[in-house]
């Protein structure tokens, strides 16, 4: 890294620039001109609706702050600013937490797992890779050698890759993020910026001669493309058709080179540069530069390859002292949560319509709840959460027990509160920001029957009487008594209590519960709550007919007072 400033254009082409999601606010690090004085900002936000800045963390605080990158989700901003990893929360604009990584300030570069939950920051002193758990605040650190500068992740968050490691610190480093080692090691000419692809097959490094190809399945060099010039920092657009570099030729001369990846070829130059950011819609380029006391954002049209607009930021007096720009890195619009009554089902049988006090449900929409799977966890009170990743689910504003979110599936359990209601009005809150309220029809009860295969179909979740699964390689005998799971019973006796384990008290269904196997009646010899389990499962034991006819897929139907539950559940008999 540069360490002072000669020229701001050359400053401008030896920086990288983290990835970016989408327009919306452009995150920065930047660097006083005089170095003791840090009394200005360290990170700041620009609005690219109205290209207005604000600090977002003091440079008395933290004073160096270099890398950044924004969580897939956009969500958190990450800065690795020295021996500081700061988490900035992007819809408050404030810094929500930092994180000690040690005693040296070093001029650290970053990358975030796309699942959000791992920062990786380069120790260029000690020649180490931070790792960081994001959930639990975890430092550990991985010995790379070197000093370890340009890093990202791979797509599938299997491999995290580094430039400038290994003993010459000329080497490029594949780490296996299962056991957070070093795994291969490529020995490359010249190594400081480069991209992954977005399919995750090959990486384009900035090499001596142009942009080298690295297969990384077998991460040896394919090819090498000309640039005419020494190559700086390089992006790619996200369908993997364009890269594009900062490129200086002779006489200090500078621009853009627009590759065309298919036919490895420099297909246009741009006379700008800058510290390029792509938009996730592929549609343009930005490059962002500092021009007196302006920020100045130029778009490329990338469907033209020319510019398409030039943008300046209002002027702002502390830009004045402003060595220059360190990183830049744009958070993707936080998108509102959205699902409709079509995308409420029963989680047992996946059947739609009403909903009822203590049914387990699942949730079917988009940006309901985060990126990574995130199950079910009791409360110090010994209740299932009613919080988990950031994510509520809210009936007539009651926060309903969470059995597990994603972002595009949640599984909650309805408040039992919601009994003697005709309706209730459903939302999901994710980041802060909450659903249209949704209308639901509410009746005494919506049964289903769990199945094996989690499709509400097929065989049943069903044990045999000594308590084995059933199946069609172990069938239960005629006049035996196996035990169904289930949900949607129904308001109970005692009232059920949201998020509540059984353990010493079982409640009953107010309804009462029947069950037809081969479409005979069978007996039911307990329905109540299964012990362990949360309220909302119900536990059927029922004996199986001695008269029905042996079969591996014997229909079976349950249900509470007058409403059956879906049909296509099955229970193997001999």
């Amino acid at each position: 890294m540069m360490k002072r400033l000669f020229l701001f254009a050359t400053a401008l082409f030896l920086l990288g620039l983290a990835p970016i999601s989408a327009q919306s606010f452009a995150y920065m690090t930047i660097h006083p001109m005089v170095i003791t004085n840090d009394s200005g900002p360290s990170v700041m936000r620009l609005n690219l609706a109205d290209n207005t800045l604000t600090e977002v963390v003091s440079g008395a605080d933290f004073p160096k702050a270099n890398g950044i990158a924004i969580t897939t989700d956009g969500s958190r901003a990450i800065v690795a600013a020295g021996n500081y990893l700061l988490i900035i929360d992007v819809k408050t604009n404030k810094l929500a937490a930092n994180i000690r990584l040690g005693s040296i300030a070093d001029e650290n570069e970053i990358a975030v797992s796309n699942d959000g939950r791992f920062a990786y920051a380069t120790g260029p002193t000690l020649g180490t890779v931070w790792v960081i758990n994001l959930d639990t605040r975890a430092v550990s650190t991985i010995n790379v050698g070197g000093k370890p500068a340009k890093i990202a992740v791979a797509p599938d968050n299997s491999r995290v890759y580094v430039s400038g490691c290994g003993v010459s610190a000329r080497s490029f480093c594949v780490i296996d993020t299962t056991t957070d080692t070093v795994a291969n090691t490529i020995n490359v000419n010249y190594s400081t910026q480069f991209v992954i692809s977005p399919d995750g097959k090959n990486i384009y490094l900035v090499g001596a001669t142009g942009l080298e190809v690295i297969s990384t399945a077998t991460n040896a060099k394919t090819a090498n493309i000309n640039l005419d010039g020494i190559g700086g920092q390089v992006v790619i657009t996200p369908d993997g058709k364009y890269a594009y570099v900062n490129t200086l030729g002779i006489m200090a001369k500078m621009w853009t080179s627009v590759i065309d990846l298919a036919s490895a070829k420099v297909v246009a130059t741009i006379n700008a540069v800058g510290f390029m950011a792509v938009n996730p819609n592929g549609k343009n380029v930005h490059l962002f530069s500092l021009n007196n006391n302006l920020i100045t954002d130029t778009i490329i049209d990338t469907a033209t390859n020319t510019i398409s607009d030039i943008v300046y930021s209002p002027p702002q007096s502390f830009l004045f002292y402003v060595i220059f720009l360190r990183q830049i890195a744009i958070a993707p619009q936080l998108q509102q949560p959205m699902f409709s009554a079509a995308g409420v089902v029963n989680a047992a049988g996946f059947q739609g319509g009403d909903v009822a006090p203590g049914e387990i449900i699942t949730i079917f929409g988009s940006a309901i709840g985060p990126p990574v799977l995130t199950t079910m966890r009791l409360t110090s009170a010994g209740l299932v959460d009613n919080l988990l990743a950031d994510t509520r689910v809210l009936f007539d504003g009651i926060p309903a027990p969470l059995v597990y979110v994603l972002r595009n599936q949640n599984s909650v359990i309805v408040p039992y509160a919601v009994a003697g209601k005709s309706t209730t009005q459903a939302q999901v809150e994710y980041k802060g920001l909450k659903s249209e309220l949704v209308a639901l029809r509410v009746a005494s009860a919506a049964p289903g029957i769990f199945t094996l295969n989690s499709s509400g179909s097929g065989q049943g979740a069903i044990l045999n009487e000594n308590m084995t699964i059933n199946s069609a390689s172990n069938p239960a005998p005629r006049n035996s008594v196996v035990v169904l799971y289930a949900t949607g019973e129904g308001q109970t006796s005692p009232p059920g209590i949201d998020g509540k384990v059984a353990s010493d008290v079982f409640p009953k269904p107010l309804l009462s519960v029947s069950v037809q196997i081969g479409g005979v009646p069978a007996e039911v010899l307990y329905a109540g709550a299964a012990p362990g389990l949360v309220a909302g499962v119900i536990q059927v034991n029922v004996r199986i007919p001695n008269g029905i006819i042996p079969n591996n897929a014997v229909p079976v139907i349950f249900a509470v007072g007058s409403i059956n539950g879906q049909q296509g559940v099955t229970l193997a008999v001999r």
